[in-house]
């Protein structure tokens, strides 16, 4: 019973990273930074090529923090159901 609860939490957490840290990157580089004029990617100068994706990924672990705050706070789903 304890495994699957926990695989679950795990893989939504990974799923945050994932979706922040790579597909919101790639999008910010190809997309956004064309539109606005810059070069693609920045430049892929060397610290925002690390950087971005780190500051990127924290930022989905934060939203899935918040997210699931606000779920029990809101009395919807907890995270082992």
């Amino acid at each position: 019973m304890w495994r699957p609860a926990c695989r679950r939490r795990w893989t939504d957490l990974g799923a945050g990273f994932y979706f922040a840290g790579v597909f919101v990157t790639l999008v910010n580089w190809f997309v956004v930074l064309p539109i606005k004029g810059a070069p693609i990617g920045g430049g892929f100068r060397m610290p925002g090529v690390v950087v971005v994706p780190l500051v990127y990924a924290f930022w989905g672990f934060g939203m899935w923090m918040i997210f699931g705050l606000a779920r029990r706070a809101l009395g919807g789903r907890t995270w082992n159901r």
